[in-house]
């Protein structure tokens, strides 16, 4: 326990999980990440399942679980129920769990002694499956290509648009990496926008809650980066001052012509 403490942030990293779920209202609220599974997920079906099938084991006598396990089980699967983010930690939790269950159940007949030819056999398919599943280079290039500004970014270096810069929240992280030489107005760091007030600004800008002007005016925007589908795009076209530069199908460009 004393040794959790060794990091440059204190006890502060410890209790961080209370303050996203205290002081971090608007992320949690507003960000996808922290919605509620659904049945449409498959990440959702996979929990319910898992979740039905230690109940049944349980109440068929088939398994049981200790007092830790379920104090551990249950909180947790009540976070990863409301929000998307926490499924992995149920992953993390579950699986030991579940894993235990399995190998306890009873079986008949006389229990065999593990056959390593097979043992081996197994561990080598798994391997492939990872080696197999694993992209190549040209695949996440595509896969880049097909979520991210990546033409728009090179218009943007290519034009030499002054900022300072109004982008999407989740091609924060992409334009940190691609377009250095910009500074992003938001990213998926939402705690840290949240506490300082950004994140809901944000919120109501891309909502269309609040005159749009008034953010553009306040943090002195004169560059805006935004997907192409989106409803600020189509309202950006319609404010005096803010000229299209660039518009392919996946980002908008807009600059300040005064």
């Amino acid at each position: 326990m004393a040794a959790l403490l060794v990091n440059p942030v204190g006890i502060r990293l410890l209790t961080y999980p209370l303050d996203v779920f205290v002081h971090q209202r608007t992320n949690l609220n507003f960000v996808a990440e922290w919605f509620p599974l659904t049945m449409q997920d498959p990440r959702g079906v996979g929990l319910f399942v898992v979740l039905a099938a230690l109940l049944v084991a349980g109440l068929t006598g088939r398994a049981r679980a200790s007092a830790f396990e379920l104090m551990v089980l249950l909180p947790v699967s009540a976070l990863a129920v409301q929000h998307m983010r926490m499924v992995f930690v149920f992953g993390i939790v579950c699986a030991p769990i579940v894993c235990r269950i399995v190998a306890q159940m009873k079986r008949p007949g006389k229990p065999r002694r593990d056959f390593l030819p097979a043992n081996a056999v197994l561990v080598l398919l798994c391997a492939l499956c990872c080696c197999a599943a694993f992209p190549s280079m040209p695949t996440i290039q595509a896969n880049i290509a097909s979520h991210n500004p990546v033409e728009a970014v090179r218009f943007i270096k290519r034009s030499a648009l002054p900022g300072p810069m109004l982008n999407d929240y989740m091609w924060g992280g992409y334009l940190i990496w691609a377009l250095p030489e910009q500074k992003v107005f938001i990213d998926g760091r939402g705690d840290i926008y949240d506490w300082s007030g950004v994140l809901a600004r944000y919120r109501d800008w891309v909502s269309l809650y609040a005159d749009p002007e008034r953010l553009l005016n306040d943090y002195r925007i004169h560059l805006c980066l935004l997907p192409a589908n989106s409803a600020q795009a189509r309202v950006m076209s319609h404010l005096t001052g803010w000229t299209l530069a660039y518009n392919d199908n996946i980002a908008v460009v807009f600059a300040r012509s005064h």
